[in-house]
């Protein structure tokens, strides 16, 4: 056999033994330093895997803290949102009542004004009926004469919200000073102005 013949013997061997220990000639090919680590066996693997996730259950853990977290936020906002609506209806009912208040007050001062005004219009009238003698009569004519104005509770809201109590005051004798103050106007148009001197008849 030829020097040439043998050396491609040689060839077909290495190759024969190359295909039958494919491990081995991976491990050849790698790069040098890396010869020596040896090839991860499954169980090598599964623990490398298993070590690498072990953070996983402390995102798990976690989440029933997180939920709590959330439904505690949400309860505090329905909570705060409830007794939003709670002090909305008792201001809303508090102004209701002020208001009735208020009215009712204005409906006293003209009750009470109109007493007044139909007391003096029985004085008038029980006088010329020839009872002005009567010794009663003066409870009539002087009805309420002592008070010179009455105060009604008035309910209001400030600028910072807060309810404030006020009276407003009704004047008992307007009538009688307007009506003074009517009749000196027509006197005075009645009455000549001392400056107006008429023209002399002439002849």
């Amino acid at each position: 056999m030829k020097q040439t013949d043998m050396e491609l013997q040689a060839i077909r061997e290495k190759l024969l033994l190359l295909q039958a220990e494919p491990a081995t000639a991976e491990v050849m090919s790698m790069p040098r330093g890396s010869s020596q680590q040896r090839p991860r066996t499954s169980l090598q693997s599964s623990r490398h895997s298993s070590q690498r996730q072990a953070p996983a259950p402390t995102i798990i853990e976690n989440r029933p803290a997180h939920a709590a977290e959330t439904l505690r936020q949400r309860s505090n906002v329905q909570t705060s949102t409830h007794a939003n609506e709670l002090i909305t209806q008792e201001i809303e009912r508090l102004q209701i009542h002020a208001q009735n208040i208020n009215e009712r007050s204005q409906q006293q001062a003209a009750e009470i004004l109109a007493m007044r005004r139909s007391a003096q219009q029985a004085a008038v009238a029980l006088r010329r009926q020839g009872l002005q003698d009567h010794p009663q009569l003066s409870i009539i004519e002087q009805f309420l004469e002592a008070y010179p104005s009455v105060a009604v509770p008035h309910l209001e809201r400030d600028s910072s919200g807060q309810f404030c109590l006020r009276h407003s005051s009704v004047n008992l004798h307007h009538a009688e000073q307007e009506a003074r103050s009517t009749a000196q106007a027509l006197r005075n148009r009645r009455t000549p102005h001392p400056s107006y001197q008429p023209d002399a008849v002439k002849f």
